[in-house]
């Protein structure tokens, strides 16, 4: 009976070390899940050299191995829309109830579909780098693959606004942010952000990019598939603007259309802004290691 129970006994362990070595097996092949709702952020930095520091080393086009570093992610970016519409943003007690930032450029784009290079060449300019669209262009590329989250899409920067892929388009941050790392400003594209945190940058005297529509006219969010297989998400009309003041009514925004100053109460800019999830993008670092103000 001793020889029978310890025989029991080894059986049972064997039988439940080959089950946990499988669970281990199966869990290790499990992709990860996201912990819940948040943001996504992706930063470029520059690197000694000038070029965008990548992962071990090395530099490379987003998407490519050793492209930008996604700091953290989230399965939902943005907040849906209540049946309401989008609240506006509470005043806290560390963010003032006004800001206007007066003294940021406000060039005029030249072409039809070259907004995203206007806004982010007046961006460059009030850190002090005097680079013009052109130049920006030339290290954001194109992508005739149709993915505008690596390059510019669109046939050609005189395409008729408002079309979606193939018929023209525009470019999204993340390029933006790249190109911007190999001029020595370190950036961070980033989707999701609460208005909260829009006040907070333009209270601490960064301008913000912004992806919405022109006039925030809202139109209906329609999809591709791009040649790499990603699948985009883009909004007709889809145009960008700096941000570069708030009350607690709405924001004041540089349309690079006409390079004016505008405002856009709360609910019709966030209406706007959700269409391609927040999409926004920041200047975190300027040339000498000094973070920007």
């Amino acid at each position: 009976m001793v020889l029978v129970g310890l025989l029991v006994i080894v059986l049972a362990s064997t039988l439940l070390v080959l089950g946990a070595n499988y669970a281990s097996t199966r869990l290790a092949g499990r992709p990860a899940v996201a912990a819940g709702p948040g943001q996504a952020v992706v930063q470029a930095v520059p690197n000694q050299a000038g070029a965008a520091a990548m992962p071990g080393g090395g530099s490379g086009r987003i998407g490519e191995p050793g492209g930008l570093v996604v700091k953290s992610t989230a399965a939902q970016l943005a907040t849906p829309l209540s049946a309401s519409g989008p609240p506006a943003p509470t005043e806290t007690p560390d963010i003032p109830a006004e800001v206007l930032l007066r003294e940021v450029p406000s060039g005029k784009q030249t072409r039809s579909l070259n907004c995203e290079f206007q806004t982010a060449s007046d961006l460059a300019w009030y850190y002090g780098q005097p680079y013009t669209w052109e130049e920006i262009y030339q290290y954001v590329g194109h992508d005739v693959g149709g993915n505008p989250h690596k390059g510019f899409v669109g046939r050609s920067f005189d395409d008729a606004p408002g079309q979606l892929y193939p018929q023209g388009y525009g470019v999204y941050a993340e390029p933006i942010a790249l190109a911007f790392a190999q001029l020595g400003l370190a950036a961070e594209a980033s989707y999701g952000n609460p208005p909260e945190w829009l006040q907070a940058q333009l209270a601490g005297g960064r301008p913000v990019m912004v992806w919405a529509t022109a006039n925030m006219t809202v139109h209906p969010v329609a999809t591709w598939t791009a040649a790499d297989g990603a699948v985009v998400r883009g909004v007709p009309g889809e145009h960008t603007y700096l941000a570069v003041g708030y009350n607690q009514d709405g924001v004041w925004l540089i349309d690079p259309w006409d390079g004016q100053r505008r405002f856009f109460p709360w609910e019709v800019f966030l209406r706007s802004w959700d269409l391609l999830e927040r999409m926004a993008l920041v200047v975190i670092g300027v040339p000498g290691g000094a973070g920007a103000p």
